[in-house]
Formats: C-alpha cells, sequence, structure tokens
C-alpha cells in the first residue's frame, strides 16, 4: 500500500494499543505512570514503523529517506540476481526479508526481554523513552505487515524459511479500494483519539441520530 495509508494504519496501530493499555507489557511496565509524552513518543514510533518497512525500496518514501538501507539491498539484489542466486536476490529485494514476520518476531521478544531485564533502580527518562518509541516502532512495523497482507502482492511472512506469499484480500496497490481503506483508518483514528481523550463520539452520534428519529 501507498506511503499515507500506512501512516494512518501506524496511527490507528499506536492508538488502539494505548486504548488497550499498552503500557502494561513487560517492556514497558518499567514506568510506573506514563505521560501523555511517553504516548506521544510511542505514536512517533509507530508512524516511523509504518514507513520502516519500505526502506527495501528506492522507489519508496522511507527508501528515499533512508539511502543507507535502500541501496546496500539494491545493490546485493542485482549482485545476487547477477550470480544467479534466485532466492537470495528476493529475500533482499521489495517484499523481502523486510516483509517477513519473522524477523518482526524475533524483535519482538528480544524487545520484551531487554527493557523487562531493566531493575526499576536503573531506568532512566532515556531508557523510559527508548522503550517506548522501540515498542511503538514495532507496532507500525508490525500494521505495515497487515496492511501489505491484505493487498493483492501479498508478503513472505515465513522468509527467510519460505518466499510464500500470503495474501488475506486482494485491494490493489493506490487503488480505490486503498482509498477506501486509506478514509476508514482515518476515522477510526479520529474516533479513537477521542475515546482516549474521554470522549465517546459514537454514543453521541448515536444519542443525536436517535433523537432525530
Amino acid at each position: 500500500m501507498m506511503g499515507r495509508t500506512h501512516i494512518s494504519g501506524g496511527l490507528v496501530a499506536g492508538l488502539v494499543a494505548i486504548s488497550m493499555h499498552v503500557e502494561k507489557i513487560p517492556a514497558l511496565a518499567i514506568v510506573k505512570t506514563p505521560t501523555p509524552i511517553h504516548f506521544a513518543i510511542l505514536i512517533a514510533g509507530c508512524l516511523i514503523g509504518a514507513l520502516l518497512i519500505d526502506s527495501d525500496t528506492i522507489n519508496s518514501k522511507a527508501g528515499r529517506k533512508l539511502i543507507f538501507i535502500s541501496y546496500p539491498l539494491l545493490i546485493l539484489n542485482k549482485l545476487l540476481n547477477l550470480f544467479r542466486l534466485k532466492y537470495m536476490a528476493k529475500l533482499a529485494g521489495h517484499r523481502g526479508i523486510l516483509h517477513s514476520g519473522v524477523p518482526l518476531a524475533i524483535a519482538i521478544v528480544a524487545d520484551s526481554f531487554y527493557f523487562g531485564a531493566i531493575p526499576m533502580t536503573l531506568v532512566t527518562l532515556t531508557i523510559q523513552i527508548l522503550a517506548f518509541f522501540s515498542v511503538g516502532l514495532l507496532i507500525g512495523m508490525a500494521s505495515h505487515l497487515f496492511l501489505d497482507a491484505c493487498t493483492t502482492e501479498g508478503i513472505p511472512l515465513f522468509a527467510p524459511f519460505s518466499l510464500k506469499r500470503y495474501s488475506l484480500f486482494h485491494i490493489g496497490t493506490d487503488s480505490s479500494a486503498e482509498v477506501i481503506v486509506h478514509v476508514l483508518l482515518n476515522v477510526c483514528a479520529f474516533v479513537l483519539f477521542f475515546k482516549i481523550m474521554g470522549v465517546d463520539l459514537v454514543s453521541i452520534i448515536g444519542t443525536k441520530l436517535m433523537a432525530l428519529v
């Protein structure tokens, strides 16, 4: 999907996580009383993570910004193709290893163990920021994989063990269907934000509509 859709998806994923009290997971339990700043850092991580996955191609927003990732992968892809190492070349290409759930799962486990093992007496403001940002980053990356898994192209969920692509739906990239998904995600983000702020827009709108009937 396009970058704008991934940004909206990352935002929704972050807001959902906050509404479900993500601060209670082991990696974030090191902060006894999270503040709005902590959650803002988490959301920032979500937005970056939602785009980071596409740094495996120079044709994406992330790829053009993170050339220290996209260009080495591009060169590696060309070299592997040159030596007819097709399987490895696909891993280094777009929707290759960076679009797999395997590295993400490893990163989630490592993140939980690392921050969860830090004694409370050693937790500094820097560690708190890193913990919330890293969790946000992983949430954003997960949202990216989910949205790409909803496209016709799908994702190689179990790479590097298998390059088989899995697709939940058949939404074309930059298609009318994706535009609808983008709009729905923005609406969800709007509603979730106000819900977290203590304003239930769904109930308010429902009550207003019932009054008109």
